[in-house]
C-alpha cells in the first residue's frame, strides 16, 4: 500500500480526534489527548483517623445552603470532638477554613483560647486550659458561617482540623456549602408541570435572585439538548440525576436506572452536573459536536459520576469540549465514564501565553475512544487516578503543557501512546508523569511498542516517567 496514503489517513484521524488546536486550520503541532482522573475520593462520609491518639472531628453531613448576603448560621451544629488519650486540648489549635467569599465568626462563649481571624474565611484558636473536649465541641457547633455579597454562587467548602497540644493532629474534615440567591429554587422534572429539563432551567432563569438553584432529574430518557445560558440567575446551578452519589469512573459502583439526555451547553459559572448519562451527543457545527460544550462563561464547571457514551460512529464527536478561542478555567471532572468518542475530553486555552488553568481530572474512565484526553495550552492541571483502556490513537495528548501539569496514579494500557507536543521552538512541553502504570511492569517504552511516551515539536521538553508503578492500581478496569 502507498505509504503516503497511510500517513495521510493517520493524520486525518488525529485531526478529527482533536489533539491540538481544533479550529478550521488544523495545526499539526497541536496533538492533544490526556488521561484523566481517578482521585483518592473518600466519599461523602468523614474519614477515619489512622492515629488513634489524635483528636477526631466529625461534621454534619449533607450540603449547607448559604444565602449570599444573609446573616450567618451555625455551619456544623451537630459537630463532635473526641480524643482517646486526653480530655483537655491545651496548647493545641483549632483551625476552620472556608472557601473564597465565606465568612466565619466565632461565638462569644465558651472561652477556649485566643481567637484570630473571626469575621474572615480563616478562623483559628490557640487553645488554653479551658479547652476541654466538651468546650471545644460547643465552640465549634456555635461558629457561624455567612456568604459575602461577592461570594460566587454554587459549590464551596469549609474544612476543620484540630491538634491536641502533644503533636497529634486530626484528619481534616470538610462540609460542603452551596452559596445561593435569596430566591434559589429546588425543582424536580416531572413535577409542577415541568416535563423537560429545559423547562426547569428556564424557570430558574426567570426567577430574580435564583442563583444556586438545584434541579433534580429523575430516571428516564429526555430527548433534548439542555441550554444553560449566561443568565445571572443560572450561576451556581446544580443538575442532579438519580446516580449523583454513585461513581461511573474507573472504580464504578452499582448504579440504578439512569436519567439520559443528549447534550448540555453551558455558558454560566459554577454549574454542576452529577449522576446522569449523556448519550451520543449532538453535532452543533464545526468543532462543536459534543455531549457537553463549555462556552465562554462556563468557568468553574464540575461534572461528577456521569456517563458519556457514544454508540454511533465516533466521527468528530467529543464527550466534553470547550469552545475554540475560550479559556475555561477550573474545570473539575471526577468519577465519570467517557466511551466511544473521537476524544473523550478536550480542554484548551487560547494560547501558550493564555492557558487554561486549575483543572482537576480524577477517577475518570476513558474507554474505547480514538483519543482519551486532549489538553492544549494548559497549566496547573492535575490528572490523577484515571484509567485509560483501548484508545486507538492516543491515550493522552498534551500541547504546550506548562510545568505545573501532573499526571499521577493513572493506569494506561498498551493500546496507544501518550504524546507531548510543542507548537513552536519557543514553547515548552513539560509533564510530570511519575507514578503511573504504563501497562507493563517494565514501564513505558522509549520507542516502538506501546505504551510509548512521545515528544513532538521543536520546543523544549521535560518529561518525567520514573519512578513508575509496576502493578495496575485498577485491575478490574
Amino acid at each position: 500500500m502507498n505509504s503516503k496514503l497511510i500517513y495521510a489517513g493517520l493524520v486525518s484521524a488525529l485531526l478529527i480526534a482533536g489533539c491540538g488546536n481544533d479550529d478550521n486550520d488544523f495545526n499539526p503541532g497541536d496533538r492533544n489527548n490526556y488521561p484523566i482522573i481517578n482521585p483518592n475520593n473518600p466519599g461523602p462520609g468523614q474519614p477515619q483517623n489512622p492515629n488513634p491518639f489524635a483528636p477526631a472531628v466529625t461534621l454534619d453531613s449533607g450540603t449547607l445552603s448559604s444565602i449570599r448576603g444573609a446573616a450567618g448560621v451555625p455551619f456544623a451544629p451537630g459537630a463532635t470532638v473526641t480524643d482517646l488519650d486526653t480530655s483537655t486540648l491545651q496548647n493545641g489549635t483549632l483551625t476552620i477554613t472556608g472557601g473564597s467569599g465565606l465568612i466565619l465568626t466565632s461565638p462569644g462563649t465558651p472561652d477556649i483560647g485566643t481567637v484570630t481571624g473571626s469575621g474572615t474565611n480563616t478562623l483559628s484558636v490557640a487553645l488554653n486550659n479551658n479547652a476541654t473536649l466538651a468546650a471545644v465541641q460547643q465552640f465549634l457547633r456555635a461558629v457561624t458561617l455567612a456568604s459575602a455579597g461577592t461570594a460566587a454562587f454554587g459549590p464551596n467548602t469549609v474544612s476543620v482540623s484540630l491538634s491536641d497540644g502533644t503533636g497529634q493532629t486530626s484528619q481534616t474534615v470538610t462540609r460542603n456549602v452551596s452559596v445561593v440567591g435569596v430566591a434559589a429554587l429546588n425543582l424536580t422534572v416531572g413535577q409542577g408541570g415541568l416535563t423537560t429539563i429545559q423547562q426547569a432551567v428556564d424557570q430558574v432563569a426567570a426567577t430574580d435572585n435564583g442563583q444556586g438553584s438545584t434541579i433534580t432529574i429523575p430516571a428516564g430518557t429526555f430527548n433534548e439538548t439542555v441550554n444553560i445560558s449566561n443568565d445571572p440567575d443560572l450561576a451556581g446551578l446544580t443538575l442532579l440525576g438519580p446516580n449523583s452519589s454513585i461513581s461511573a469512573g474507573v472504580t464504578p459502583s452499582t448504579r440504578g436506572a439512569e436519567a439520559t439526555f443528549n447534550r448540555l451547553n453551558v455558558d454560566a459559572p459554577n454549574v454542576t452536573l452529577s449522576g446522569v448519562t449523556i448519550s451520543e451527543g449532538v453535532d452543533a457545527g464545526i468543532d462543536e459536536a459534543a455531549g457537553i460544550l463549555l462556552r465562554a462563561g462556563a468557568t468553574n464547571f464540575t461534572a461528577s459520576n456521569d456517563r458519556f457514551i457514544r454508540t454511533g460512529a465516533a466521527g468528530n464527536f467529543r464527550g466534553l469540549i470547550n469552545t475554540i478561542g475560550t479559556t475555561n478555567g477550573n474545570v473539575t471532572l471526577r468519577n465519570n465514564l467517557f466511551q466511544g468518542f473521537a476524544t473523550g475530553v478536550y480542554l484548551q486555552g487560547t494560547s501558550a501565553a493564555n492557558p487554561a488553568t486549575g483543572s482537576i481530572l480524577s477517577g475518570n474512565a476513558f474507554s474505547g475512544n480514538n483519543v482519551g484526553l486532549s489538553l492544549d495550552n494548559v497549566q496547573n492541571t492535575q490528572i490523577t487516578g484515571n484509567g485509560f483502556r483501548n484508545q486507538s490513537i492516543e491515550q493522552i495528548g498534551l500541547l504546550n503543557p506548562g510545568n505545573t501539569v501532573v499526571a499521577s496514579g493513572n493506569s494506561f494500557d498498551t493500546s496507544s501512546s501518550l504524546t507531548v507536543y510543542t507548537g513552536t521552538a519557543a514553547d515548552t512541553g513539560s509533564l510530570d508523569a511519575r507514578n503511573n502504570f504504563f501497562g507493563t511492569a517494565s514501564g513505558p517504552a522509549d520507542a516502538g511498542n506501546n505504551p510509548r511516551v512521545n515528544t513532538s515539536g521543536t520546543g523544549t521538553f521535560n518529561i518525567q516517567t520514573t519512578p513508575f508503578l509496576t502493578t495496575n492500581p485498577f485491575p478490574s478496569f
